[in-house]
């Protein structure tokens, strides 16, 4: 499926999520972006300086589903390691309520 199939099917733009620092150690940090593609996503974190001088993570893509479970205020935003441990957990959860 192509950005433009995707966005007229009303799915919206991808989210994704990237952490900063060492690989080997818990994030010092985490962002959900929303972006077209994992490459602009990581621009952007770039441009907006989310985590000057650390090193980049991972970025994963974040499914529908799961987007249901952010709240918007923590969308586009630096968020802890326990930020995101939290809404990880929560995300979790909702999971295993709805038998996924």
């Amino acid at each position: 499926m192509t950005l433009a199939e995707g966005l007229s099917n009303g799915r919206g733009m991808p989210h994704f999520l990237l952490t900063f620092g060492d690989v080997r150690q818990p994030p010092v940090g985490v962002v959900i972006i929303e972006a077209p593609s994992m490459f602009q996503a990581r621009m952007t974190a770039v441009a907006r300086r989310f985590a000057p001088g650390a090193p980049f993570g991972e970025c994963l893509e974040l499914s529908a589903h799961m987007m249901t479970s952010i709240p918007p205020t923590l969308i586009g935003r630096m968020m802890s390691s326990t930020e995101a441990a939290q809404l990880l957990v929560r995300g979790r959860g909702r999971r295993e309520r709805d038998g996924r």
